[in-house]
């Protein structure tokens, strides 16, 4: 079976993408260092917006944008599918961290976050979606029939 990403037509900037990403491991390690549930809570309405609402209202998102606007940097526009399979992963990571905070289940907390920024930096540094390889997995393990 050849690698292959969720592909659903629809294109997204890869650079606001790599920036948002970057803004989400910020985000990560200022609740680390001044642990508040409101940043966590924050990071998951504005996953939620831009998952399934209007991504212009994601703070984020525009923020992104500014920044992106701000050094001139080159739009790169890529298929939406893995993109979008990514943001459902950090929604799910974002979650587990809230929860693993509320249970003060501090252990559980570290390992999701070390496994989040691990994933958010590759995107950043490298511009390698995790989520494309894992949903290679998912396809090789549940193969259409």
């Amino acid at each position: 079976m050849a690698h292959s990403c969720p592909i659903n037509f629809e294109r997204v900037d890869a650079t606001t993408i790599r920036i948002i990403s970057l803004i989400v491991i910020s985000l990560i390690t200022l609740h680390v260092s001044f642990p508040s549930p409101w940043i966590l809570f924050f990071l998951a309405t504005d996953f939620i917006m831009r998952l399934y609402g209007d991504k212009n209202y994601s703070l984020t998102y525009r923020l992104a944008l500014l920044i992106q606007a701000s050094l001139k940097l080159e739009s790169k526009f890529e298929d939406a599918g893995a993109k979008r399979l990514a943001g459902h992963f950090g929604l799910l990571f974002t979650l587990l961290l809230l929860s693993a905070y509320l249970l003060e289940l501090q252990s559980a907390f570290y390992v999701i976050a070390s496994v989040f920024i691990g994933c958010a930096g590759l995107e950043v540094l490298f511009g390698f979606c995790v989520g494309c390889k894992v949903y290679f997995i998912i396809q090789k393990i549940l193969p259409k029939s």
